[in-house]
C-alpha cells in the first residue's frame, strides 16, 4: 500500500503540490479550510482561492498550483485528509480517473492521464530534468506496461536503437520504442531519478505493440494498492455503476 508524502515542485515562479486523488469529502475539506484562512473560494468544480495577491488552485485530480508557496496553507489539512473515507467507485471509473484504452487485436493504446507529466508543464520539466510523475501514476503505468510486451514510445535520455533527437531548451532527448522491460526499469518519477531515464510523451499517448488485458481482479488489486495516493476504492459488489469526474489540466 502506498503512504503519501509531500511532493512540491517548482518551476519558474509557480509552485506545484502533488496531492491525493481528491474526493468530494476531501475537497470539501480543503476548502473549508482555505475560508477559515481568509481566503474568497470558488468551488466549482476546482477550487479557485485568492486573498490579497495570492491565488490558489485545486483540482480533485491531486495537484495544488499557485504563484506562491501554497504549503502554509495546505499542510495543516493533510492529516486531516489521509484520515477520510475512500469513495467506493467501479472498477472502469477507476481506470478512467487514470487512462484512457483504445483496443485493437493484440494491441493497445493507452491515454494516460498524469498530473503534470503533459501538457504545458511537460516541456518545462523536460528543461529542468525533472520528473512529476506521482508515486501512484508510476504504479498504474507500470502496471499496465508489466501487461504488456514487445515495444512502447516513450521519451528518454539516453540513446536507443531506432530514436528521433529533440532538443529541449538545451537539453538533448530522444524519442524511441523501448523495450518494455527497458521501459518499466528506466521509468522517472517524482524524486527518482537514475543515470538513465524514460518518460511518458507529452500527449500521455503510448503504442503497446502487445497487450494482455489484465482480469477484474488484478485490476482490484492495483487500485487497493494505491493507499494514500488515491481515495477512490473499488466497489466490489457486481453491477454498481458509479463515476469518477474528469478535471481539467492545469494551464
Amino acid at each position: 500500500m502506498l503512504r503519501f508524502s509531500l511532493h512540491e515542485v517548482k518551476i519558474g515562479s509557480r509552485f506545484y503540490l502533488l496531492l491525493p486523488k481528491l474526493n468530494p469529502r476531501q475537497m470539501l475539506t480543503i476548502e473549508l479550510r482555505l475560508r477559515a484562512q481568509g481566503f474568497s473560494v470558488r468551488a466549482d468544480p476546482q477550487i479557485i482561492a485568492k486573498k490579497d495577491r495570492e491565488i490558489l488552485h485545486c483540482l480533485s485530480s491531486g495537484l495544488c498550483w499557485s504563484g506562491t508557496d501554497p504549503s502554509d496553507a495546505l499542510i495543516p489539512v493533510i492529516p486531516e485528509l489521509l484520515a477520510s473515507p475512500k469513495d467506493e467507485v467501479s472498477v472502469s471509473a477507476l481506470k478512467e480517473i487514470y487512462f484512457g484504452m483504445v483496443k485493437s487485436g493484440s494491441a493497445a493504446m493507452v491515454r494516460f492521464l498524469p498530473r503534470m507529466e503533459g501538457g504545458p508543464t511537460w516541456r518545462l520539466l523536460r528543461a529542468m530534468g525533472a520528473c512529476s510523475l506521482a508515486p501512484d501514476e508510476l504504479a498504474v503505468l507500470d502496471f499496465l506496461l508489466e501487461h504488456a510486451s514487445g515495444g512502447c514510445n516513450l521519451v528518454t535520455d539516453f540513446p536507443a536503437p531506432r530514436v528521433r533527437k529533440r532538443i529541449i531548451h538545451g537539453r538533448q532527448f530522444y524519442e524511441t520504442n523501448l523495450p518494455v522491460a527497458d521501459a518499466r526499469s528506466t521509468l522517472a518519477s517524482v524524486g527518482s531519478q537514475a543515470d538513465r531515464n524514460s518518460y511518458l510523451p507529452k500527449r500521455g499517448i503510448l503504442k503497446l505493440s502487445t497487450f494482455n488485458h489484465p482480469s477484474r481482479r488484478e485490476y482490484l488489486e492495483l487500485f487497493e494498492s494505491l493507499g494514500e495516493w488515491c481515495y477512490f476504492q473499488p466497489d466490489q459488489r457486481k453491477g454498481l455503476i458509479a463515476r469518477a469526474a474528469r478535471h481539467p489540466s492545469p494551464r
